[in-house]
């Protein structure tokens, strides 16, 4: 286990994930989180869950993998909460080719948006967005493997953090 766990961090070392700054949708904090599958066309679903009106939990979906989350909430998630949470779920064989983001009155993300190379989209949603969806997409040929997350906002009277950044992590396809 642990000379996989290796292998896979040498990997991703030596793979092209696209971490341009210009792909970041938001803001970028001190609080980051990666969620990244393993092989380039596994990430399929997203989910968000809002507590207190702050999306504090992401929770990232790959094929043929257990899902893998972002946690920020103060306290633990309960079944209510999970119940408004927002869902994007790809079909089967389809790949992330973009993402997009729209901010809420409280200037954090609300919703993401995923975009496919036949055009499609799906989108989580946990509020009224209060603009456009801001979007970026892979370059020709890559597909988004994964997403770095950006949580804050916290201060002493509203403990809880709050999701005010994302950026797709590109990378190119893997060979038929």
């Amino acid at each position: 286990m642990l000379i996989a766990s290796l292998a896979f961090i040498a990997s991703l070392a030596a793979s092209e994930l696209d971490r341009e700054p210009s792909m970041l949708l938001g803001l970028e904090t001190r609080e980051s989180k990666t969620l990244l599958s393993e092989n380039a066309e596994d990430f399929y679903g997203l989910q968000l869950t809002p507590r207190d009106n702050r999306v504090c939990q992401v929770r990232a979906f790959f094929r043929g993998a257990p899902p893998r989350t972002a946690r920020y909430c103060a306290g633990r998630v309960t079944g209510r909460q999970v119940a408004r949470s927002g869902v994007a779920v790809l079909g089967v064989g389809e790949t992330v080719q973009g993402i997009g983001t729209c901010f809420g009155r409280n200037r954090r993300i609300v919703a993401v948006r995923f975009f496919t190379g036949a055009g499609e989209t799906v989108t989580a949603q946990t509020a009224a967005c209060t603009g456009s969806f801001q979007e970026v997409r892979c370059q020709e040929g890559w597909v988004v493997q994964g997403v770095q997350l950006y949580f804050g906002g916290a201060s002493w009277l509203r403990p809880q953090p709050g999701l005010q950044g994302l950026r797709p992590l590109c990378t190119a396809r893997t060979a038929p």
